[in-house]
């Protein structure tokens, strides 16, 4: 049935918790009675599953729309996992958006183009008759001005692939892309240069960039310290409910740790990026670059620490403040 077949799909995706949405596992956390700090593994989420498509349905009507939701999840999940493997083929250029806020891999995007170099770049994007709909998103650093950052300066910049999902455009030729963040690559050339309305459009070359293989003692050391920086997110969860709310929302469920210590290092960096800095870690640019997934949890490390001692202070005076309320009312 079609009820089957999308709970085997969604059984299947449950291997990577990252891939679901996470206000649907949270609307689902509610619905299961468990604690909204309920970290979503694996077990828990097939555990989820299980017990969605088990309640009993009351009407052709309430069949539907439940069937509904499970395409919507199954839709998404398959988006972001797609993002997170290389495009088939991989293209040798990619058309070149220049910017200087960071993004990181599986980062959902949202763009307005209203230049008239880049609205012609996502009307060809939109056009391609290869179907891949990528284009690459070049970071330049918020140090440098966009018109400093151009031409061979390029080469050598980090840039994502990114994966257009759907682009409305307006009657004036601006456009609203969404889409994520895939493959993360290094700019290696520049193919071809155009100009729009005397602003150049770069096709820009490329070569993903994957972080080395290491050695056993290395390995152990990024699951040691990617296990106690996981604890660290469990111990912030559990400390205030609402931050789990806060931070999946807007970064996505965590990759735990047992199933990819590199894709919980960019989840961490990507949340580190957004922090003031007196609360996050000032090297989290450094974690976009480096090709270690070791130097990465570094480069976050001390930000991580520092916000979980902040948010450990906080309770302690708020239970501090408790303890003195219930005193003065005896």
């Amino acid at each position: 049935s079609i009820a089957r077949n999308l709970y085997r799909q969604l059984w299947r995706l449950a291997r990577h918790p990252e891939v679901f949405p996470a206000p649907r596992a949270e609307a689902e956390l509610k619905r299961a009675g468990m604690e909204s700090n309920t970290i979503v593994t694996t077990p828990v989420l097939r555990r989820l599953l299980t017990s969605a498509f088990d309640q009993p349905v009351s009407s052709e009507e309430e069949a539907s729309k439940r069937l509904s939701e499970a395409f919507a999840v199954v839709r998404e999940c398959s988006r972001r996992a797609g993002a997170c493997v290389d495009p088939e083929p991989m293209p040798n250029s990619l058309p070149a958006f220049v910017f200087n806020q960071p993004q990181f891999p599986t980062n959902n995007m949202a763009l307005h183009f209203f230049e008239p170099r880049y609205k012609t770049m996502i009307r060809e994007v939109m056009d391609d008759s290869s179907g891949s709909q990528c284009f690459l998103y070049v970071y330049v650093g918020p140090e440098q001005r966009l018109g400093d950052s151009e031409g061979d300066s390029l080469i050598g910049r980090t840039a994502l692939i990114v994966h257009v999902d759907s682009c409305e455009f307006t009657p004036d030729g601006s456009a609203n892309m969404f889409g994520m963040c895939g493959t993360r690559v290094r700019v290696t050339g520049q193919v071809s240069e155009r100009e729009i309305e005397g602003a150049p459009l770069y096709e820009l070359g490329f070569e993903v960039m994957r972080d080395k293989e290491f050695d056993d003692e290395e390995s152990r050391e990024v699951r040691e310290l990617a296990e106690e920086q996981e604890q660290l997110v469990h111990d912030m969860y559990s400390y205030f409910p609402r931050s789990k709310v806060e931070v999946e929302f807007g970064f996505g469920l965590p990759p735990p740790v047992a199933n990819s210590p590199y894709a919980f290092s960019f989840w961490l960096a990507k949340w580190m990026s957004l922090l003031p800095e007196k609360e996050g870690s000032s090297d989290w640019a450094l974690s976009l670059e480096t090709y270690s997934t070791l130097k990465r949890l570094q480069c976050v490390d001390e930000g991580l620490r520092r916000l979980h001692g902040s948010i450990s202070s906080k309770l302690e005076r708020s239970e501090d403040d408790d303890d003195a309320e219930r005193e003065d009312n005896k």
